[in-house]
């Protein structure tokens, strides 16, 4: 085998295990154990649509949470329109799937402390809702500071914990 073919089968097989090997294994994982923690309807609206709804324990109020690792959870009215936009992850790293299911947690368990440690934002229309999943983008408040963690827009501390 020369050099030439050689890196091609090595360039193959790498893109294989980086796309589909087991350094998607966590992922795979972390949005199969959130799912089965999912109500059939929410289970439902995640094959579908890409998110899920929630109802906060303390308020009743509505929450989207999309399928992202930050700046994913949309405060929705009455009739199901944005009105804020809160981010809260645990302060380690985590596969999206176990984010997800830690912000349902705490939202239908504790919505109280969960939003004190929250950062807000305000959700923009998506011009692309293919883009956005829930049809909204995030767009961080201006006081926000920049994250260290790779694909995340915005990062903060309180004495009560990490927030996003």
């Amino acid at each position: 085998m020369n050099a030439v073919n050689f890196r091609r089968l090595f360039r193959i097989a790498w893109e294989w295990f980086r796309d589909a090997g087991p350094a998607k294994e966590p992922e795979r994982r972390s949005l199969e154990l959130m799912q089965r923690w999912l109500s059939d309807a929410q289970r439902e609206q995640f094959d579908t649509r890409g998110y899920f709804d929630v109802i906060g324990s303390h308020t009743g109020r509505r929450y989207r949470i999309t399928a992202a690792p930050s700046t994913n959870i949309i405060e929705l009215d009455s009739v199901g329109r944005p009105i804020a936009g809160w981010c809260f992850v645990p302060v380690e790293f985590l596969p999206t799937g176990d984010v997800m299911l830690a912000q349902k947690i705490a939202l239908e368990n504790d919505e109280q402390s969960a939003l004190k440690v929250a950062r807000s934002f305000a959700p923009v229309p998506a011009r692309v809702t293919a883009a956005a999943g829930a049809g909204f983008l995030a767009q961080p408040a201006a006081e926000l500071t920049r994250c260290e963690r790779p694909g995340c827009e915005t990062r903060g501390q309180t004495s009560e914990g990490a927030y996003h």
